[in-house]
């Protein structure tokens, strides 16, 4: 396991592909440094998701929901819940 100094760090940050530096440092490993038609393909399909009628309005129902407590937070993590369904779709 790598220790990473502020100096360390700094050198990287300094150097054009930091992301991909940093991550391989960690022990993580990115399969590549630019991004491809097929990275482009799978955001416009994200993106083409998002549109959906049913993520819209789950989208709605969860941004109106506001829990005043912890209680009202974890009823909605009933599978029998309304909500339940429309709460993990978005997050």
């Amino acid at each position: 396991m790598w220790i990473l100094t502020l100096a360390s760090l700094l050198k990287l940050k300094s150097q054009k592909n930091f992301w991909f530096n940093y991550l391989n440092i960690l022990g993580g490993n990115m399969s590549k440094q630019q991004a491809d038609h097929h990275d482009a393909d799978l955001m416009l399909k994200c993106y083409d998701l998002r549109r959906e009628e049913l993520m819209r309005k789950s989208r709605d129902l969860v941004g109106k929901f506001f829990p005043k407590n912890y209680e009202e937070l974890v009823v909605l993590m009933n599978p029998e819940h309304p909500m339940n369904a429309a709460f993990r779709q978005v997050t």
